[in-house]
């Protein structure tokens, strides 16, 4: 949840206090939307220390012209229909992180992405939680999902894409095993 290590790669703490809304979730949608394009900021931190659920409107369209990063206290709930556009030019990583808890209580903490959340070319995309993410009815996208449980759905494609985080410098690799025999 700190935001020390962020700053020092090169994010600004984004200033949620001129966007419109009821809560910080709401606060962040709206300044994501109407208010990064005009505050200088190229790499924002986003941070929600509440427990609300960061969610889109529909058909929101979202330009994302630089490297986001939202991290919550929360869930992300990205089930309407939204475009996330990255500019033409290099690939921009978009981060939805769930800070981390010891305890998944309910769906406080939770991710799903459905009914055609789309992220363009231009944009490679990271989500983490420490309880359940669900992915389902959307088109392809590259990156990664990390969660202690996984629920995939109908029409859910990504291409891994190693999105990182502040303080990892590389993934070396991975090694698979099997984790079951059924006899």
């Amino acid at each position: 949840s700190s935001t020390a290590a962020w700053i020092a790669s090169g994010y600004t703490l984004a200033d949620l206090s001129t966007a419109a809304g009821a809560t910080l979730c709401a606060k962040a949608r709206d300044w994501i939307k109407n208010h990064w394009a005009t505050s200088g900021i190229t790499n924002p931190l986003i941070r929600i220390n509440t427990t609300c659920t960061f969610s889109n409107s529909n058909n929101d369209t979202f330009s994302i012209t630089g490297t986001l990063a939202i991290l919550s206290d929360g869930g992300f709930n990205l089930t309407q229909q939204s475009n996330w556009n990255g500019t033409a030019g290099t690939v921009k990583n978009i981060h939805f992180i769930s800070v981390y808890s010891a305890t998944c209580s309910g769906t406080t903490k939770d991710i799903s992405v459905s009914n055609n959340t789309n992220f363009n070319t231009y944009t490679n995309v990271s989500f983490y939680t420490p309880c359940r993410a669900t992915m389902s009815n959307q088109n392809s996208f590259s990156g990664q999902v990390l969660s202690k449980d996984i629920g995939l759905g109908n029409n859910f494609k990504m291409a891994y894409k190693p999105v990182l985080v502040p303080g990892i410098t590389g993934v070396t690799g991975f090694k698979q095993d099997i984790s079951y025999i059924h006899e």
